[in-house]
C-alpha cells in the first residue's frame, strides 16, 4: 500500500548501498495500517482512513466513544483488508489475515480514550506489540 522508508530519531537509515532504506514485512503492514487509521477518510472514494477524528470535540458519554470507536475502526481494519487484497504487489507478511481491537478510556485522562490493534498474518503469525493509540476528546458527557 505505501512505499515507506525506515528511519530512527527523525533520520532515514541508508543501507550499505548508500540508499534509503525500506520498510518491508510486517514493519510494513504495521506503517500501512498505522498510516490508515491517523488518516480523515473524509467520505473519501478509495475508502482510505477512518471517521474517527470527528469525534474529538464532541461531548459524548464514554459508553458511546467507545462504541463509535468501535464501529469507526472494525469498518477501517475492514477497508484496510479489502484495499490489501486488491494489491497483488502485496507479499503474505505484509497482509493482514485477521486483526482484534481493544478500545478503553483513559484512568487517568477521562478524556482520552487508547485503542490498541492484534494482527494476525496468514501464516498464522501473531503481531501483539502495535504501540498504544490514544484519541484525546477534550470534553465528555457526564
Amino acid at each position: 500500500m505505501s512505499y515507506g522508508f525506515k528511519y530512527t530519531n527523525g533520520s532515514f537509515i541508508i543501507n550499505n548501498n548508500g540508499r534509503v532504506d525500506t520498510v518491508t514485512s510486517s514493519n510494513k503492514l504495521q506503517k500501512d495500517l498505522y498510516k490508515f487509521l491517523i488518516t480523515d477518510n473524509n467520505n473519501n472514494q478509495y475508502r482510505y482512513g477512518t471517521a474517527i477524528n470527528t469525534l474529538i470535540g464532541q461531548k459524548l458519554k464514554p459508553n458511546s466513544v467507545i462504541a463509535t470507536m468501535t464501529q469507526y475502526l472494525k469498518n477501517a481494519l475492514i477497508n484496510f483488508q479489502q484495499i490489501q487484497h486488491e494489491n497483488p504487489f502485496l507479499t503474505s507478511d505484509e497482509t493482514m489475515d485477521n486483526a482484534s481491537l481493544s478500545i478503553w478510556q483513559d484512568e487517568t485522562t477521562k478524556t482520552d480514550f487508547n485503542f490498541q490493534i492484534i494482527i494476525t498474518l496468514p501464516n498464522g503469525t501473531v503481531i501483539d506489540d502495535m504501540p498504544v493509540q490514544t484519541l484525546s476528546l477534550g470534553k465528555l458527557s457526564s
